[in-house]
């Protein structure tokens, strides 16, 4: 994000989604006291996330992380299986070093690291962008996936292996991951209240 503060807008919007499901606010002079850093690419980070849609921006009011919906989640779980299958269907089944092992993190951290190696497969910035947004705004949701689905660490363990075996079969497993959320948003927004 920054050069100065690499990751700092991403930081600072899981750290306000964590906090809760309503309106989280950011405050800038709070955020750049927790990094060790100035105001300067605290608001840097804060204006892109606003551009991206990340964080709303009301002049007065400062910056908060909008409230997520059932269909703001639908939506993007909607957009997320769009968008990994289009880089799937051109995606090079022998890619040297892309196979990390990511059984060491979260769930939440090895589903977006997972899709971003898919993404990043695809070799186009643009869609790898918008995949990682993607994680960062589902991040919250995903840290209670495995209370909400019970199968959750299951299908993420047959995810990452078909993807690191490049089995034809990983796109209709995506395809039924998203779904799956798709249907449970109702019940996922809910846990976050």
């Amino acid at each position: 994000v920054l050069v100065v503060a690499p990751g700092l807008a991403a930081v600072s919007v899981l750290a306000a989604c964590e906090s809760g499901p309503s309106k989280a606010e950011l405050e800038a002079q709070r955020l750049a006291d927790d990094f060790g850093v100035s105001m300067t690419p605290v608001r840097d980070s804060l204006n892109r996330l606003a551009g991206e849609g990340l964080v709303i921006l009301r002049p007065g009011e400062g910056y908060r992380v909008p409230r997520l919906s059932e269909k703001n989640v639908r939506d993007m779980f909607a957009l997320s299986d769009i968008v990994l299958a289009a880089a799937l269907t051109d995606c090079p089944n022998d890619m040297p070093g892309q196979n990390e092992d990511m059984r060491g993190g979260t769930y939440a951290d090895r589903i977006a690291a997972l899709f971003h190696q898919i993404a990043l497969a695809f070799g186009n910035e643009r869609l790898l962008e918008v995949v990682d947004g993607l994680s960062v705004r589902l991040h919250v949701l995903r840290l209670i996936e495995p209370s909400v689905i019970e199968s959750a660490n299951s299908e993420l363990a047959r995810l990452e292996s078909k993807w690191n075996r490049r089995d034809h079969g990983l796109g209709q497993a995506l395809a039924d991951y998203h779904r799956c959320r798709i249907e449970l948003a109702e019940t996922l927004v809910a846990r976050l209240s």
